[in-house]
């Protein structure tokens, strides 16, 4: 009996070990498995391995590189602007990091970290080789002769091509964006700011050079009033040369030849004409709008023109009895007066030094000649003259009517003799001589056609600049370096300024539209 006592306090015993030991070892057994399953123990233990990781990024330059991507597996950040990123909610250990950036070699590589804040130092980005074109071409020509320009200082940013005759060559040329400048002595520069090169580009959009310079226009934009304006040759910055004031107008503008200065008329003055309207008066200013400055103190002025020196301007004033010769210094700022004339016609030399005029001295008609300031006048001929024109060579030549017949003449100063000359087309009389002397140009009308034309400077070799038919005679206005010629043009369809090479190979380009008003003035 006392065995099964003992037996039975040992079942008893063994029964509490299991109840109160092994269950809830049991237990928490089950518990750390189902924990495990559902990952939040492992999120547990990593919280006890948190770490922080800084990463300094540069280029081969060691420039800071900006932007660029740091990966720790899942965990994405980026650089600041001076290069810097600080990554968290990292887990201690063996860690892949990736640094990635658009146009640099990625850089991949193991790192351990430690918990809390890991310094990884220093990484450098290599940029990775862009993709290269072999070869890119570009013609540069001149816009108003068409020819090609060779000697052009050309850049692609940082690169320089090599010129050859088919024209200019950029080799080797990475992919991606650049700033194209084209510049050369005498013209405008030509800057395109973003040219973009693509692996299929292999020729840019040819360069068209417009050499310095203006011209100036009428025209009635302003609320319809008219004012003078400026413009480059091919059109562009159009503005005003002086600022037109209230309802009064600025008009019928003439660049002068060495194209410095302006004349044109205005009724800024605002006195009345006694008719409604505003007396004009002369103004001359420089191509920069500066120095303005009134010519004539009394309106009702004709017929102005420039000295080819452009030192003088001439022109003419009729006081009810006659019509007076004037000739205005641009330097002096002085005006001298041929008083003693009935003016209907005059021309300057070449140089400016003198001028040659026709009309009346005391109801006698005859060809005068005078210094430009009124001074050593004599009388050269005693005819009715029209189409006075100076020669190249400083010779005089005229037409005179004598019943019904023409008559041609060249005066030869340096002789003091007249000869007759065989007769020219008519509209070839009056010509302007080019600045170099080598060209005359004139416009010619035929079979009702009107265009300009060019000759040597003793009427040979005539070449047809234009087909346009519809070009105004009088207007002609030559570059400096004389390449080509301004003019204008006048239909139905247009009023313009127009310009045209001399080469007789390039086609005349339309400048502008212009308002065209003949005469200066009107009014006493």
């Amino acid at each position: 009996m006392g065995e099964d006592l003992s037996l039975n306090l040992k079942l008893h015993l063994r029964k509490k070990v299991l109840l109160y030991v092994a269950l809830p070892v049991v237990v928490v057994g089950l518990l750390i498995f189902g924990l495990a399953r559902q990952g939040f123990l492992g999120d547990w233990f990593d919280a006890l391995r948190r770490a922080t990781a800084t990463v300094h990024i540069v280029d081969a330059q060691q420039q800071p590189v900006e932007m660029a991507q740091v990966v720790f597996g899942t965990v994405i950040g980026s650089t600041d602007a001076q290069g810097n990123a600080t990554i968290g909610s990292l887990v201690a250990g063996a860690q892949q990091l990736a640094l990635r950036k658009s146009g640099f070699n990625p850089v991949e590589q193991e790192v351990t970290l430690k918990r809390g804040s890991n310094d990884l130092g220093t990484f450098t980005l290599q940029k990775s080789p862009a993709a290269r074109i072999s070869k890119i071409s570009l013609t540069v020509e001149d816009y108003i002769s068409e020819q090609p320009i060779g000697d052009a200082y050309v850049t692609l940013s940082d690169l320089r091509p090599i010129y050859s005759d088919s024209g200019y060559e950029f080799t080797e040329v990475p992919v991606g964006n650049y700033k194209l400048t084209v510049s050369k002595s005498g013209y405008n520069d030509y800057i395109a700011p973003k040219v973009k090169i693509g692996t299929d580009t292999s020729k840019l959009p040819q360069v068209l050079l417009v050499k310095t310079g203006s011209v100036v226009f009428e025209s009635n934009r302003e609320g319809g009033k008219r004012g003078v304006f400026i413009a480059s040759y091919d059109g562009t910055d159009q503005r005003n040369l002086v600022e037109r004031i209230g309802e009064f107008e600025d008009f019928a503008p003439q660049l002068g030849p060495n194209q410095n200065k302006v004349l044109f008329s205005s009724t800024r003055d605002g006195k009345s004409d006694g008719e409604g309207g505003y007396k004009p008066y002369f103004y001359v200013v420089d191509v920069d709008g500066s120095n303005l400055t009134k010519v004539s103190t009394k309106s009702g002025i004709y017929d102005a023109v420039w000295s080819p020196d452009g030192g003088y301007i001439g022109f003419t004033r009729y006081n009810a009895s006659a019509t007076t010769l004037y000739s205005y210094n641009v330097v002096t700022k002085s005006t001298s007066t041929f008083s003693a004339y009935d003016t209907y016609a005059f021309v300057y030399s070449g140089d400016g030094e003198h001028i040659a005029f026709s009309g009346l001295k005391g109801g006698v008609q005859g060809l005068f000649y005078a210094n430009s300031n009124a001074t050593g006048i004599k009388k050269i001929d005693n005819q009715e003259v029209y189409s006075l024109e100076f020669t190249a060579s400083g010779n005089l030549r005229y037409l005179s009517y004598s019943g019904n017949k023409t008559n041609y003449y060249e005066y030869n100063f340096a002789t003091g003799k007249r000869s007759t000359i065989s007769a020219p087309p008519i509209d070839k009389i009056g010509a302007i001589l080019s600045p170099d002397g080598k060209l005359r140009a004139y416009v010619s009308t035929r079979d009702g056609r009107a265009n300009v034309y060019v000759s040597g400077p003793d009427g040979k070799n005539e070449l047809q600049l234009t087909d346009i038919n519809k070009v105004s005679q009088g207007d002609l206005l030559w570059a400096k370096d004389s390449s080509f010629i301004i003019f204008n043009v006048t239909s139905q369809d247009e009023t313009a300024r127009y310009l045209v090479s001399t080469n007789g190979a390039a086609d005349a380009k339309k400048i502008v539209d212009i308002n065209l008003s003949y005469g200066y003035g009107y009014g006493y």
